[in-house]
C-alpha cells in the first residue's frame, strides 16, 4: 500500500456507513446540519478526519458531502476520498455526481 492511499475497503465502509445514515434525512433535516463537522477516525492504523459538509446548491437542493482525509508525509497536504448526497425539497435523495462533488470544492 502506498503511504498516500487509503485501505480502500476500510475507507469505503466508513464513508458508506455515514452516507447510509444521512440518506434517511429529510430536506429540512439536511438543511439543519452544520456547514462542517468532523471527527477523527483510524483507517489502516493511520489517523484521518471524517468530515460532513453541507451546502445549498440551489434554493431547492442541498448537497451533503462526507469526506475522509489524511495528512500526507510532513503534513504539507492531504489525500481524501468523498461521496455525497443531493437532497431535493420535493423529497427525493440521490447520490451526488462526481461533477457536483468537484464543483463543490471536492
Amino acid at each position: 500500500m502506498s503511504p498516500f492511499c487509503f485501505p480502500e475497503m476500510e475507507a469505503a465502509t466508513l464513508i458508506g456507513e455515514r452516507i447510509a445514515a444521512l440518506r434517511s434525512l429529510t430536506f429540512d433535516q439536511a438543511g439543519e446540519l452544520p456547514e462542517a463537522g468532523g471527527e477523527e477516525a483510524l483507517v489502516g492504523g493511520r489517523k484521518c478526519v471524517l468530515t460532513t459538509f453541507r451546502q445549498r446548491l440551489r434554493r431547492d437542493e442541498i448537497l451533503v458531502t462526507v469526506q475522509l482525509a489524511r495528512p500526507t508525509l510532513l503534513g504539507l497536504g492531504s489525500v481524501h476520498r468523498e461521496e455525497g448526497l443531493v437532497f431535493k425539497r420535493a423529497g427525493s435523495v440521490r447520490d451526488a455526481s462526481r461533477e457536483e462533488l468537484l464543483a463543490s470544492g471536492g
